[in-house]
């Protein structure tokens, strides 16, 4: 494929938000788009059989598959912890192409908290239009909150088909006096819900597969994997193109205007690079300071903690394909100052991709609006060097006050009759929600001190990394772009992923990294391809 000599746009990133912005831009048949993707490029019919599977532990098995992940990317939790591998996507679709397919939307609450803190234009309700768009919502897309012909198909397995421990949180939950609700994407909606997933009855629907393979066939849209991008190039402080690592070595990508959809790991990595972030860690880099900005200082996870299930033979999935997660009890803790539906309790039928992986499910609760900030540095000036990320979990007070109660409401479900039917023994997780149980179990914890040790020591995060290029006020300190998502102190260089949320919602972000896209592609088809 030729590589076009100068285009509209260059976009960095083929995941949930990149993918969704390249589709939107080339519709526009007077408008050029470069898409450039650090992963493979493939075509939705070559995928991966672990790919399309319900049980997404397959795919995001590094050793197996290290070219759709990062299996250098590490993480730490908490300071209680050591660095371990955080999970991110590499190749067409990124993420939304190894996740847990679980498509839910943030409250629009969560979105009005954006637009106070200077993000305008990103309220609720202006954002709803960007979510109904994405989505075929088989279940209810006649409501109007949701859409009915968008390229990502959702919809939600029924009850009687659901895993065994699904069905147990479910029973469990309405004993405890949650209450049901059928959509978990309704306004307002709260408790027991089943999960909406982004797949058809037998196949996943990736970014991939439901905007670029539509797209692919525009003479205006050029895709290129394997295309590594280590800086922005600038005139002055005019973004001018990229300089990227190709299969056929280094080279120079030209755009009227750059857009960093590289995620919340490495869009702040490449900024840094670029001579554009906080001023002591780009100079350690021995990079000119361009524009002195927070880049890194925001970032933001969703903090879980969990029980492993021994189940019982009769409580096994079937195989390793079988749905990993379907019920999801979402609540209000009243606690801390947090608002609504801020904390979750969720079920896991199955740990593995393997026969082993079928022994055991487990049970989990997570912070879902969090109030904890870590931080992402770029240590090394070597552009495939990866970045270094100390997430700080439940450092916050505010979060552990809930995670506490959240794990007291776990342990609840957790001796519940409904889960000692399908359990032998029930232990509690160790880090990275249990991959090697951990033989301590619930009677183990006796007091506050030994909770917050077990908290502390086996806190995980949900891989819903974000806020890493903030978005607010041009006159906040806190802000790295503007409410148009242009980078703060330069020109034609904007940042178009997860990485700009000024809060993680309350929900998981892939449906918010591709909402984010779908807006600002609107943005710029009205303002014109060179605002």
């Amino acid at each position: 494929m030729d590589t076009p000599q100068r285009v509209d746009y260059v976009i960095v990133g083929a995941g949930s938000s990149g993918a969704v912005l390249a589709a939107r831009l080339s519709e526009d048949p007077n408008v050029s788009v470069l898409l450039l993707e650090s992963g493979p490029d493939y075509r939705s019919a070559d995928a991966p059989l672990e790919m399309r599977s319900a049980n997404p532990l397959g795919i995001m098995n590094p050793a197996q598959f290290p070219d759709h992940q990062w299996p250098a990317l590490r993480a730490r939790r908490s300071a209680h912890q050591q660095a371990a591998l955080y999970d991110r996507g590499r190749g067409m679709g990124g993420s939304s192409a190894i996740n847990w397919q679980v498509a839910h939307r943030p409250m629009l609450e969560d979105f009005d908290r954006w637009a106070e803190q200077g993000c305008r234009g990103w309220s609720g309700e202006e954002l709803l239009p960007a979510m109904n768009r994405l989505e075929t919502d088989l279940d209810f897309g006649d409501a109007p909150y949701h859409g009915n012909s968008g390229p990502i198909t959702i919809h939600r397995m029924p009850v009687p088909e659901w895993g065994k421990v699904d069905q147990a949180l479910l029973h469990a939950a309405l004993d405890l006096g949650y209450p049901w609700h059928a959509d978990l994407n309704a306004p307002e909606s709260t408790g027991i819900c089943p999960a909406p997933v982004n797949r058809t009855s037998d196949n996943r629907v990736s970014t991939n597969d439901g905007y670029l393979e539509p797209a692919r066939e525009r003479t205006n849209l050029t895709i290129i994997g394997n295309v590594h991008v280590d800086r922005v190039l600038f005139d002055g402080r005019a973004a001018t193109g990229v300089r990227a690592h190709t299969d056929g070595g280094w080279t120079e990508f030209s755009g009227q205007q750059v857009v960093l959809a590289a995620g919340a790991a490495f869009s702040p990595a490449i900024l840094m690079r670029s001579g554009i972030g906080p001023g002591e860690q780009v100079s350690g880099l021995g990079v000119a300071v361009l524009q002195e900005l927070p880049v890194g200082e925001n970032l933001l996870d969703h903090s879980s903690v969990g029980l492993r299930l021994q189940l019982r033979p009769e409580a096994r999935c079937r195989t390793c394909d079988d749905r990993i997660q379907n019920c999801y009890v979402r609540y209000s803790s009243e606690l801390a100052g947090a608002g609504m539906n801020d904390m979750v309790l969720v079920s896991r039928n199955l740990v593995g991709y393997d026969d082993a992986g079928l022994e055991f499910g487990g049970l989990s609760a997570l912070t879902w609006q969090n109030f904890s900030r870590g931080t992402l540095r770029v240590i090394d000036p070597d552009p495939f060097a990866m970045p270094e990320i100390d997430e700080r979990l439940l450092s916050d007070e505010r979060d552990l006050v809930r995670m506490r109660d959240g794990a007291r409401r776990l342990f609840a479900v957790g001796r519940h009759p409904a889960i000692g039917a399908i359990s032998a023994a029930v232990y509690l997780s160790g880090p990275r929600g249990g991959d090697v149980h951990s033989d301590l179990t619930m009677d183990a914890i006796t007091d506050e001190s030994a909770l917050d040790e077990w908290l502390l020591d086996s806190v995980s995060d949900t891989w819903h990394i974000s806020g890493t290029c903030r978005m607010g006020a041009p006159d906040d300190r806190r802000s790295v772009v503007d409410s148009e998502c242009r980078v703060l102190g330069v020109e034609g260089l904007r940042v178009i992923d997860g990485s700009i949320m000024p809060e993680v919602p309350r929900a998981n972000t892939n449906i918010t990294c591709m909402a984010i896209a779908e807006h600002m592609a609107v943005r710029l088809r009205r303002q014109g391809r060179v605002s």
